[in-house]
């Protein structure tokens, strides 16, 4: 540990610590925790999985953010009703 001491010191707290579940994941797949344990989107060939990856890499976003505002976009087109929020842009 190059010679060096660390004293590390821990607090009781009153209960387990805070968790954001809407905290974003970097990387490919984005999402946060919420979205991928309880945004389970129907399975898809892994064709169609292979080719919504190349498709977020080639736009610079997330599959998780490409995919929500393919699928938000086909759906209000589908059901003719507006946004229910703006989309977001990288």
């Amino acid at each position: 540990m190059g010679n060096c001491f660390y004293l590390i010191a821990y607090r009781k707290g009153d209960g387990p610590p805070p968790l954001n579940l809407d905290l974003p994941h970097q990387g490919w797949r984005g999402g946060t925790m919420r979205t991928r344990a309880f945004g389970v989107l129907e399975g898809v060939t892994p064709e169609a999985k292979e080719l919504a990856r190349q498709a977020a890499a080639k736009t610079g976003v997330s599959v998780h953010e490409w995919l929500d505002r393919l699928v938000r976009s086909k759906a209000e087109q589908e059901l003719g009703t507006q946004p229910a929020r703006p989309a977001r842009r990288s």
